[in-house]
Formats: structure tokens, sequence, C-alpha cells
């Protein structure tokens, strides 16, 4: 029994995919050129430079949970940003407590 537990558990941890890619920015040839992606510069030049990228709309856009998971900027390389959800359960990307009233 407990042979079978065993290969259970190890078998069961093979299975779990962990090639799961997470969407970075300034990974492409061209993003690199961008002055925000130079990591010479001082962090206050590159955020100055990623912003004044931005327009207004973009910008409210990435403050918010709201617009995950469409909260990407193609135009710059920026990907977008999975805020996940604060829960019952802990952080997840959907919240899986419905409370109806």
């Amino acid at each position: 029994m407990r042979a079978l537990l065993l290969l259970l558990t190890v078998s069961s941890c093979v299975a779990v995919p962990v090639d799961a890619e997470i969407p970075r920015a300034c990974v492409g040839r061209a993003d690199q050129e961008l002055p925000f992606c130079n990591t010479s510069l001082s962090t206050a030049d590159r955020v100055e430079d990623l912003l004044s990228r931005l327009p207004l709309q973009e910008k409210a856009t990435l403050l918010t949970a709201r617009a995950s998971p469409r909260g990407s900027v193609s135009s710059i390389g920026l990907p977008e940003y999975n805020w996940g959800a604060n829960c019952v359960h802990g952080v997840q990307s959907t919240c899986g407590t419905n409370c109806p009233t």
C-alpha cells in the first residue's frame, strides 16, 4: 500500500506542467532598443521614458485589475499583467467563492 501511495505521489508531481511561460517586457530584439529596457539607465529615467510612451487612457487601464487580461500595450511590447484576485482562499486568477445576496 505504501509503495502504491509513493508511486502515485511521485507520478502526480512529474505530470504537473512546468513550462508555463510568464510574459515579460523587453525580451524582443526591437524592444531592447527602447530606453525603458536599458538597464544601464537610472530607474527614474526608465520610468519617465515608459510613461512618456503611454497615452492617458492606457495609463488608466494599466492601473486597474478590471482591464486584465486586456492590459497589454503591444505597441511597445508591454505584456498583460494578471492581477489575480485576493479571495477568501488566497490569491487566485478568479474568485471561486460566490456569496449571493
